[in-house]
């Protein structure tokens, strides 16, 4: 498992969590997929549904998608990964230096 999942339901948001260009959309083995490029990182969400298309610029905290069913989670979560330079890496790089405090559900 490469990444991480986080809690969500089928229609919850997913915010952007820094500025970057859609690299890809669509389906990768039957689950929606979207992907953004930023940088030097690129992070793939799934599953979601999106009305963007490959090449669109996303701004730092703007709703790219909505959480949809599919792949693993099932619309119970979203699946948050990152690649950089080809290698998987902890998704949670993109946040910078800002701490993440996990709750209890």
């Amino acid at each position: 498992h490469r990444g991480v999942d986080l809690a969500a339901h089928a229609g919850d948001p997913v915010v952007s969590p820094r500025a970057g260009r859609v690299g890809f959309v669509g389906r990768v083995a039957g689950t929606p997929v979207l992907t953004i490029d930023h940088g030097m990182l690129r992070a793939t969400y799934q599953p979601v549904t999106s009305s963007l298309t490959a090449g669109t610029p996303v701004a730092a905290g703007q709703v790219v998608a909505t959480v949809a069913t599919g792949g693993h989670c099932s619309g119970q979560c979203l699946h948050w990964g990152a690649l950089m330079n080809d290698r998987y890496v902890d998704p949670r790089l993109l946040l910078g230096h800002t701490r993440v405090v996990l709750r209890p559900l």
